[in-house]
């Protein structure tokens, strides 16, 4: 969980019926854990609920960047679907996603596909030095990044420091 502007942001799993506050998330009843996405305020008014189904799929971590937008990353082995849209594992074995939100909880606006996978061009925190620089993820292994960055560096690291390009 996160604290952005008074707003609570939570992620987590359930295999069944999950209600949140006055919204009720069907998930899958395949028997798998499916992932879920909510973001409460400072009085306990739910604001926001999303589901995110598919067999095979893991929460990563929950961070706010340095401008407060939420990142919630995770990794599927089977097709998964994010608000409406079903996305096909692109890897051999795993593909990774990182789901963009506002500090309010809404997908961040311009980008149109807030889920990533491997091989994503993304710009990422050198080092945790606080320059950016291109690159792609190319692995995603216990909820870290490896990044080949496009002069040739490489380097592991968390969703908390990389940027859609």
């Amino acid at each position: 969980m996160v604290l952005v502007d008074d707003i609570l942001h939570i992620c987590g799993t359930s295999n069944h019926l999950t209600t949140i506050g006055d919204k009720t998330l069907q998930l899958t009843d395949e028997g798998y854990s499916d992932m879920f996405y909510s973001a409460t305020d400072k009085n306990g008014k739910v604001l926001t609920v999303k589901g995110f189904s598919g067999a095979n799929s893991n929460i990563g971590n929950i961070y706010a960047n340095h401008v407060g937008d939420i990142m919630i990353t995770g990794s599927y082995k089977e097709p998964i679907t994010i608000d409406g849209q079903v996305y096909q594992r692109e890897g051999s074995i795993i593909d990774c996603f990182i789901y963009d939100l506002n500090p309010k909880g809404r997908r961040v606006s311009g980008n149109t596909s807030s889920v990533q996978s491997v091989s994503f061009k993304v710009s990422c925190n050198w080092k945790g030095g606080g320059t950016y620089y291109p690159g792609t993820i190319a692995k995603f292994e216990d909820g870290k990044y490896f990044i080949q960055y496009d002069d040739g560096d490489t380097e592991w690291t968390t969703a908390s420091y990389i940027r859609r390009r």
